[in-house]
């Protein structure tokens, strides 16, 4: 954040001040995550990718030895629900949640089924997750939702509902129609699928397909960092002048009430009538970045419930992502207060 960019944060400070609460539900995923130190021959731990690339390379090693640091609970629906609830929400989770680890969790909890796993590598440039998806996600639907006791009042009362990690449930186009079909509530929903970098055409456009049907009935808000919202203009073909004009022709095409792009350096947004270009906080140190575009997405969904604009919005998700990078932690308003004033005092 430069030096004067300062003054629009001062603005979310006096907010954050008495921020209200809303109603808010997250689903469907849920994971166990492993941190892991990473051991060579030397029994020391890989600082970096290449050096773990080395040690995978060398003719003289058989083996690289694991050494775990952290267990703690995961998973974008859960993660997005830590960061609500820190932030004062009533959050219901329905999600993957059968392991005790999730005891934990402040927020009223509903279980679909084991949870994934994912292994961390932690590297000092950029951690490598190695997930482990179980079958029955596969096979996920909507009505695995509805089965569950209070899903559909949930559903009803809720300010907005938080739909995650479309890359990890094969049947998730399937669960956001019949979810427009049921009509259930008159909510706003946060969607955010997850790393679709790897995806190809013809599942992306069956993606944004079922988001244009879901869209006819709710009013969407597609969230997505730098590196998947660029796959997603290529693979939708939308041309344009610069970045927020392809954003902007992108919400128009499927029928979004915003789309979101979350980066490091700044976060963009486009309605069919307006951009808008937040500039993000920087961070003093990189404690965890895994997780961040998480908590992003908890600051735009508290916000959204509250009844905040789309600008007041990225910038709260822009400080409880930055926040949670620098300080391995989920921030709650008055951690965030003291940590954008000490921002604003030094530029």
């Amino acid at each position: 954040m430069n030096p004067n960019d300062g003054d629009i944060y001062d603005t979310l400070l006096r907010r954050l001040d008495d921020a209200g609460s809303g109603k808010i539900l997250t689903l469907p995923d849920g994971s166990v995550d492993i941190y892991y130190d990473v051991c060579g021959v030397k029994e020391n731990p890989s600082e970096t990718r290449d050096e773990f690339v080395d040690c995978l390379t060398d003719t003289g090693t058989n083996s690289c030895h694991l050494r775990e640091i952290e267990r703690t609970m995961g998973g974008q629906s859960v993660n997005t629900a830590k960061q609500c609830s820190a932030l004062g929400d009533d959050v219901s989770v329905f999600s993957h949640t059968d392991d005790p680890i999730f005891d934990d969790l402040n927020a009223t909890t509903y279980s679909m089924g084991e949870p994934a796993r994912v292994n961390v590598l932690v590297f000092e440039d950029e951690e490598l997750l190695l997930p482990q998806i179980p079958a029955h996600y596969s096979d996920w639907t909507l009505a695995d939702l509805l089965a569950l006791p209070d899903a559909r009042e949930a559903l009803n009362e809720a300010d907005v509902v938080c739909i995650q990690n479309w890359v990890s449930f094969d049947s998730m186009d399937s669960a956001l129609r019949d979810l427009a079909d049921e009509k259930i509530g008159s909510t706003d929903i946060v969607f955010d699928p997850g790393d679709i970098t790897k995806r190809g055409k013809s599942d992306l456009v069956a993606m944004m397909d079922a988001i244009r049907y879901t869209a006819a009935e709710y009013d969407v808000l597609l969230s997505l960092n730098r590196d998947e919202m660029e796959h997603l203009l290529d693979v939708a073909e939308v041309s344009g002048y610069g970045k927020k004009e392809r954003i902007q022709k992108l919400c128009s095409k499927l029928r979004l009430r915003a789309a979101i792009m979350h980066h490091e350096e700044r976060a963009l947004a486009a309605t069919e009538t307006e951009e808008l270009s937040v500039p993000n906080i920087s961070t003093e140190h990189e404690r965890r970045k895994t997780g961040a575009g998480d908590r992003f997405n908890g600051g735009v969904a508290h916000a959204m419930a509250v009844g905040w604009d789309l600008k007041y919005a990225l910038l709260l998700g822009n400080a409880c992502a930055s926040y949670y990078v620098e300080n391995k932690e989920t921030g709650t308003p008055e951690s965030l207060s003291s940590f954008l004033s000490k921002r604003s005092s030094s530029s």
